[in-house]
């Protein structure tokens, strides 16, 4: 089963949360390697960043987030294994502002 969340890697310059293609997987990337940045050293910068992006996007949803983003878990992984309390278009709309805050966090 493919969990990997199928969001395109490209919006449109007019989206209020553009991103360029190659950044968006640069942070995608940096995010696939938190649990191991985790597990190295807890208290990690790059994971406190993910975390702390996560946070400012929506406090309530700060878990589904970092979960998302850390597993490549899809909406419907979500929604099923984990009871996400959101609709899928509010989950993806935060998921595009989370990298959008990373991108501006990392600079």
């Amino acid at each position: 089963m493919n969990t990997e969340a199928n969001v395109r890697p490209e919006l449109s310059k007019k989206n209020e949360y553009y991103i360029s293609k190659h950044r968006y997987y640069e942070l995608k990337h940096l995010c696939l390697q938190y649990s191991s940045l985790k597990k190295e050293n807890p208290e990690d910068s790059r994971t406190k960043l993910i975390e702390l992006a996560a946070k400012n996007t929506s406090e309530e949803l700060m878990s589904y987030i970092l979960l998302g983003v850390i597993t490549g878990c899809s909406y419907n992984i979500l929604r099923v294994r984990y009871n996400i309390p959101c609709c899928q278009d509010t989950y993806y709309h935060l998921y595009r502002r989370f990298f959008w805050l990373l991108d501006q966090a990392r600079g």
